[in-house]
């Protein structure tokens, strides 16, 4: 936050002290003035000791009027700041690289348009009131002239297949899934299907709004159906938030990005055990 003295209004001064004569010199010819007036006003003889007293003080009088006119200038030259009023919280910056397949320039402008509107929602979505961690604001769009493949995030740099994008023109949603990969932040050995689920979760459930119907029913209750990732995981999360435990997600967030994740997660944070809570999703489904 940045403050500036409320009395000390330049911009509110100076204009008034006329075309020729700026602040500083009025301040400076007025002290001058004062001390002038005083010395003439005498109206006793004055001996040398007496002058040379006068010519010390003039001195200092010129000393004073020179620093007051380096202060005061200082102060004239700096803009106006709002008092009392916080710097806005820099804005996401969305970059799009298509020099290698510029026939897709108009849907990397769409995607940039569609990932700087959801970077502060996924943010929240993701992490909430949570500022010991700031996810990157900077994230670059590459498209790669590759006709295998479909996309993938590492650090702050989003990879979009064209060969992918050319056949399914209106896939843009997983330049949302890809954004969630760089907003989580993970370490290396994260687990794979919690993160993949996260961001399936967000894309599918959030995004594209789909109900928990739409998602892929578990086939068994086989203890770890879960690691199927993606959709089938993401169906689970959304049955674990919109149920008894909202803001699970964000807890699973932050516990995997610090890196203390293990199964033993859900039993903290539920009562009940991953392989539990899964079988209570598939009897849900039956």
């Amino acid at each position: 936050m940045n403050w500036i003295n409320p009395f000390l209004r330049l911009d509110l001064i100076q204009p008034q002290l006329g075309k020729q004569t700026s602040f500083a010199e009025a301040m400076a010819g007025k002290r001058a003035g004062q001390v002038k007036k005083q010395i003439s006003s005498s109206s006793q003889p004055v001996n040398s000791e007496r002058q040379n007293s006068f010519a010390s003080i003039a001195r200092q009088v010129s000393v004073w009027n020179v620093i007051l006119v380096v202060v005061i200038s200082m102060f004239a030259t700096r803009p106006a700041i709002v008092i009392g009023v916080e710097e806005k919280e820099e804005a996401s910056l969305i970059i799009i690289d298509v020099s290698e397949v510029p026939g897709l320039k108009q849907w990397a402008e769409n995607a940039k348009d569609l990932l700087v509107e959801w970077h502060p929602k996924i943010t929240t979505l993701l992490i909430g009131e949570d500022r010991e961690f700031t996810p990157p604001k900077k994230v670059t769009l590459f498209f790669k002239n590759e006709k295998k493949g479909i996309a993938h995030a590492r650090g702050t740099m989003i990879t979009i297949m064209s060969g992918w994008v050319e056949k399914h023109p209106d896939d843009i949603g997983l330049t949302v899934h890809e954004l969630v990969h760089v907003i989580q932040g993970y370490p290396d050995g994260a687990p794979g299907w919690v993160t993949e689920g996260i961001a399936d979760y967000i894309r599918w459930a959030i995004y594209e709004k789909k109900h928990q119907e739409w998602f892929p029913r578990p086939d068994s209750a086989r203890e770890n159906g879960y690691l199927k990732s993606y959709q089938t995981s993401a169906g689970f999360f959304l049955w674990l938030e919109s149920g008894r435990f909202p803001s699970i997600i964000q807890k699973l967030n932050k516990s995997v990005r610090s890196g203390n994740y293990n199964d033993g997660f859900f039993k903290k944070e539920t009562g009940d055990s991953l392989t539990e809570l899964w079988r209570m999703y598939f009897e849900s489904n039956r």
